[in-house]
């Protein structure tokens, strides 16, 4: 299955964190579109035309990755450091992800830029993005049971709050996390600055900031 059949059903299946079914928030696997070019990566891997390589880091002579290593357990949440195995449920990859003109700041798993609203409150967190700012900038919502896999990124940040409707939105060092519905391919930023009040989100929760 390509990964944008997954994203697509993952879409009508996922129901709220508390289990009441489609609340009208939109959950992680809800992130922009990604177009069928940038999935060409994700198709059988090609066969190396000298060597007869797949790319199976199964095979003699490569390096198998490693195996992603549990760091925190909150509740029914569980954080690993490392990469998502492939096929993991209800996943959601914080990867510290580098950029020359807005800095360090966080992706997921597809490469989608994730945001935080200065307007949130961390003390304690909440999110005060909903109705029509919640369309322009879906939460990235947890289904549980939900992994949260980290690279570069402190898992004892990895956190969640439980909305009103009641999903339950990651945050990182209490700022609730979210997408720009804006931003069409992996790496876009354009959600970074508008407002004055969203930012790309940083490794450690801050902003974003080129040094």
């Amino acid at each position: 299955m390509s990964r944008l059949a997954a994203v697509a059903l993952a879409a009508v299946l996922l129901s709220g964190c508390s289990g009441s079914g489609d609340t009208g928030a939109v959950t992680g696997a809800d992130r922009p579109a990604v177009t069928e070019a940038s999935l060409v990566a994700d198709e059988e891997p090609a066969e190396d035309a000298e060597t007869g390589d797949t790319g199976d880091t199964g095979e003699a002579g490569q390096a198998s990755p490693s195996e992603p290593v549990l760091a925190k357990t909150e509740g029914p949440l569980q954080v690993f450091e490392g990469t998502a195995p492939a096929g993991a449920e209800n996943a959601v990859s914080l990867i510290s992800t580098p950029n020359g003109q807005i800095g360090t700041y966080l992706s997921d798993e597809e490469g989608f830029t994730l945001y935080r609203f200065d307007n949130d409150t961390t003390n304690p967190p909440a999110s005060n993005c909903a109705g029509e700012c919640a369309e322009t900038w879906p939460r990235v919502l947890l289904n549980w049971p939900a992994s949260v896999y980290v690279e570069g990124v402190d898992p004892d940040l990895v956190s969640y709050i439980e909305l009103e409707n009641g999903d339950c939105q990651l945050t990182l060092n209490n700022w609730p996390v979210y997408y720009f519905a804006n931003d069409r391919e992996p790496g876009d930023v354009n959600g970074h600055g508008v407002g004055d009040v969203w930012f790309a989100i940083a490794p450690g929760g801050g902003k974003a900031q080129a040094s």
